[in-house]
Protein backbone atom coordinates (compact mmCIF):
# COMPACT_ATOMS: atom_id res chain seq x y z
CA UNK A 1 0.00 0.00 0.00
CA UNK A 2 1.65 3.23 -1.16
CA UNK A 3 0.90 6.54 0.55
CA UNK A 4 1.94 10.07 -0.35
CA UNK A 5 3.54 11.48 2.80
CA UNK A 6 1.85 14.79 2.06
CA UNK A 7 -1.49 13.25 3.02
CA UNK A 8 -0.58 12.88 6.68
CA UNK A 9 -3.15 15.55 7.52
CA UNK A 10 -3.04 17.33 10.87
CA UNK A 11 -0.83 14.80 12.63
CA UNK A 12 -0.97 11.40 14.28
CA UNK A 13 -2.89 12.57 17.35
CA UNK A 14 -5.59 14.06 15.15
CA UNK A 15 -5.81 10.91 13.02
CA UNK A 16 -5.95 8.68 16.07
CA UNK A 17 -8.74 10.84 17.44
CA UNK A 18 -10.73 10.41 14.22
CA UNK A 19 -10.54 6.63 14.55
CA UNK A 20 -11.43 6.74 18.25
CA UNK A 21 -14.53 8.81 17.44
CA UNK A 22 -15.49 6.23 14.82
CA UNK A 23 -15.38 3.37 17.35
CA UNK A 24 -17.43 5.43 19.79
CA UNK A 25 -20.01 6.08 17.06
CA UNK A 26 -20.04 2.41 16.02
CA UNK A 27 -20.70 1.21 19.55
CA UNK A 28 -23.48 3.82 19.95
CA UNK A 29 -24.90 2.74 16.57
CA UNK A 30 -24.84 6.44 15.65
CA UNK A 31 -25.33 6.30 11.87
CA UNK A 32 -25.09 10.08 11.17
CA UNK A 33 -21.79 10.35 13.07
CA UNK A 34 -20.41 7.29 11.27
CA UNK A 35 -21.32 8.75 7.87
CA UNK A 36 -19.45 11.97 8.69
CA UNK A 37 -16.26 10.07 9.48
CA UNK A 38 -16.24 7.50 6.66
CA UNK A 39 -15.70 8.45 3.02
CA UNK A 40 -18.66 7.49 0.79
CA UNK A 41 -16.26 5.56 -1.47
CA UNK A 42 -14.48 3.80 1.41
CA UNK A 43 -12.02 1.16 0.20
CA UNK A 44 -12.45 -2.09 2.14
CA UNK A 45 -10.24 -5.17 2.44
CA UNK A 46 -11.04 -8.14 4.71
CA UNK A 47 -9.01 -11.13 5.86
CA UNK A 48 -10.69 -13.72 8.04
CA UNK A 49 -13.68 -16.06 8.22
CA UNK A 50 -16.77 -14.68 6.40
CA UNK A 51 -18.74 -15.14 9.62
CA UNK A 52 -16.54 -12.45 11.23
CA UNK A 53 -17.56 -9.61 8.89
CA UNK A 54 -19.22 -7.77 11.77
CA UNK A 55 -18.19 -4.30 10.64
CA UNK A 56 -19.60 -4.73 7.14
CA UNK A 57 -22.89 -6.07 8.48
CA UNK A 58 -23.11 -3.21 10.93
CA UNK A 59 -22.46 -0.49 8.37
CA UNK A 60 -24.70 -1.97 5.69
CA UNK A 61 -27.53 -2.71 8.10
CA UNK A 62 -27.60 -6.32 6.93
CA UNK A 63 -28.35 -7.52 10.43
CA UNK A 64 -28.43 -6.26 13.99
CA UNK A 65 -25.17 -7.41 15.52
CA UNK A 66 -24.30 -7.32 19.19
CA UNK A 67 -20.58 -7.25 18.39
CA UNK A 68 -18.81 -4.23 19.87
CA UNK A 69 -15.42 -3.02 18.69
CA UNK A 70 -13.57 -2.11 21.88
CA UNK A 71 -9.96 -1.28 20.94
CA UNK A 72 -7.27 -2.58 23.26
CA UNK A 73 -4.84 -0.13 21.65
CA UNK A 74 -4.85 2.52 18.93
CA UNK A 75 -1.50 3.37 17.32
CA UNK A 76 -0.91 5.98 14.65
CA UNK A 77 1.90 7.06 12.36
CA UNK A 78 1.31 9.41 9.48
CA UNK A 79 -2.11 8.81 7.90
CA UNK A 80 -2.18 5.17 9.05
CA UNK A 81 -3.97 4.23 12.27
CA UNK A 82 -3.82 0.69 13.68
CA UNK A 83 -6.43 -0.50 16.17
CA UNK A 84 -6.38 -3.87 17.91
CA UNK A 85 -8.97 -5.57 20.07
CA UNK A 86 -10.15 -8.90 21.45
CA UNK A 87 -13.64 -10.29 22.05
CA UNK A 88 -13.32 -12.64 25.01
CA UNK A 89 -16.73 -14.30 24.64
CA UNK A 90 -16.07 -15.24 21.01
CA UNK A 91 -12.28 -15.75 21.26
CA UNK A 92 -11.81 -13.33 18.37
CA UNK A 93 -8.77 -11.10 17.95
CA UNK A 94 -9.06 -8.32 15.39
CA UNK A 95 -6.91 -5.60 13.84
CA UNK A 96 -8.04 -2.63 11.77
CA UNK A 97 -5.63 -0.65 9.61
CA UNK A 98 -7.28 2.68 8.80
CA UNK A 99 -6.14 5.42 6.44
CA UNK A 100 -7.19 8.94 7.44
CA UNK A 101 -7.11 11.71 4.84
CA UNK A 102 -8.02 15.26 5.91
CA UNK A 103 -10.11 14.01 8.81
CA UNK A 104 -12.00 11.39 6.80
CA UNK A 105 -11.36 7.64 6.77
CA UNK A 106 -10.77 6.56 3.17
CA UNK A 107 -9.45 3.01 3.53
CA UNK A 108 -9.72 0.11 5.98
CA UNK A 109 -8.13 -3.32 6.15
CA UNK A 110 -9.67 -5.83 8.56
CA UNK A 111 -7.82 -8.82 10.01
CA UNK A 112 -9.53 -11.40 12.23
CA UNK A 113 -7.62 -14.07 14.17
CA UNK A 114 -4.50 -13.12 12.26
CA UNK A 115 -1.01 -12.33 13.51
CA UNK A 116 -0.22 -9.08 11.72
CA UNK A 117 3.16 -7.44 11.25
CA UNK A 118 3.25 -3.96 9.75
CA UNK A 119 6.39 -2.69 8.05
CA UNK A 120 6.86 0.92 7.08
CA UNK A 121 9.16 2.13 4.33
CA UNK A 122 9.92 5.63 3.10
CA UNK A 123 9.80 8.91 4.98
CA UNK A 124 9.85 7.62 8.54
CA UNK A 125 9.92 10.29 11.22
CA UNK A 126 10.19 9.43 14.91
CA UNK A 127 7.74 12.24 15.70
CA UNK A 128 5.15 10.55 13.49
CA UNK A 129 4.98 7.51 15.75
CA UNK A 130 2.44 7.05 18.50
CA UNK A 131 2.00 3.95 20.59
CA UNK A 132 4.09 1.56 18.51
CA UNK A 133 5.91 -0.88 20.73
CA UNK A 134 8.75 -1.99 18.46
CA UNK A 135 12.24 -0.72 19.39
CA UNK A 136 12.64 0.06 15.68
CA UNK A 137 9.65 2.41 15.70
CA UNK A 138 8.21 3.55 13.34
CA UNK A 139 9.34 0.78 10.97
CA UNK A 140 7.54 -2.19 12.54
CA UNK A 141 4.29 -2.84 14.40
CA UNK A 142 3.13 -6.26 15.58
CA UNK A 143 -0.24 -7.40 16.85
CA UNK A 144 -0.10 -8.57 20.46
CA UNK A 145 -3.45 -10.31 21.02
CA UNK A 146 -3.64 -13.37 18.67
CA UNK A 147 -2.17 -15.61 21.42
CA UNK A 148 -5.41 -15.17 23.36
CA UNK A 149 -7.39 -16.95 20.63
CA UNK A 150 -6.21 -20.31 21.98
CA UNK A 151 -5.18 -21.79 18.64
CA UNK A 152 -2.64 -21.16 15.91
CA UNK A 153 -3.52 -18.31 13.56
CA UNK A 154 -2.11 -17.33 10.15
CA UNK A 155 0.49 -14.59 9.91
CA UNK A 156 0.48 -11.73 7.44
CA UNK A 157 2.73 -8.76 6.70
CA UNK A 158 1.31 -5.38 5.71
CA UNK A 159 3.87 -3.14 3.99
CA UNK A 160 3.16 0.58 4.02
CA UNK A 161 5.26 2.60 1.59
CA UNK A 162 5.33 6.35 2.10
CA UNK A 163 6.53 8.39 -0.86
CA UNK A 164 7.30 12.09 -1.00
CA UNK A 165 6.31 14.10 -4.06
CA UNK A 166 9.76 14.16 -5.68
CA UNK A 167 10.05 10.36 -5.50
CA UNK A 168 6.60 9.94 -7.03
CA UNK A 169 7.63 12.26 -9.88
CA UNK A 170 10.85 10.28 -10.38
CA UNK A 171 9.03 6.93 -10.53
CA UNK A 172 6.54 8.37 -13.01
CA UNK A 173 9.35 9.80 -15.11
CA UNK A 174 11.25 6.49 -15.19
CA UNK A 175 8.06 4.68 -16.16
CA UNK A 176 7.55 7.05 -19.08
CA UNK A 177 11.11 6.51 -20.27
CA UNK A 178 10.73 2.71 -20.01
CA UNK A 179 7.47 2.91 -21.92
CA UNK A 180 9.13 4.95 -24.65
CA UNK A 181 12.03 2.51 -24.96
CA UNK A 182 9.96 -0.67 -24.98
CA UNK A 183 6.80 0.31 -26.81
CA UNK A 184 7.31 3.24 -29.11
CA UNK A 185 9.16 2.66 -32.41
CA UNK A 186 11.20 5.82 -31.93
CA UNK A 187 11.97 5.04 -28.29
CA UNK A 188 15.48 6.53 -28.19
CA UNK A 189 14.41 9.81 -29.72
CA UNK A 190 11.53 10.07 -27.24
CA UNK A 191 13.96 9.51 -24.37
CA UNK A 192 16.26 12.30 -25.50
CA UNK A 193 13.27 14.60 -25.96
CA UNK A 194 12.17 13.92 -22.38
CA UNK A 195 15.53 14.29 -20.65
CA UNK A 196 15.75 18.11 -20.83
CA UNK A 197 12.60 18.36 -18.72
CA UNK A 198 14.10 16.46 -15.78
CA UNK A 199 15.57 19.53 -14.07
CA UNK A 200 12.31 21.45 -14.43
CA UNK A 201 10.40 18.50 -12.98
CA UNK A 202 12.44 18.42 -9.80
CA UNK A 203 12.50 22.22 -9.48
CA UNK A 204 8.70 22.27 -9.53
CA UNK A 205 8.49 19.57 -6.84
CA UNK A 206 10.73 21.41 -4.36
Amino acid sequence: MAIDSGSAGKGVNFNRGVVKRLYDALNRRDAPAIQQILAPDLEWWFHGPPSHQFLMRLLTGEQDSSFCFLPHSISAFGPTVLAEGFDQSRSIAWVHAWTVTDGVITHVREYFNTSLTVTRFGNTDQSDCSGITSPHCPSVWESSLPDRVGKSVPGLVLAIIELDSSLIYLITYLFLISFALLVLPMGWSWMWDLLPGLDQLFESSV
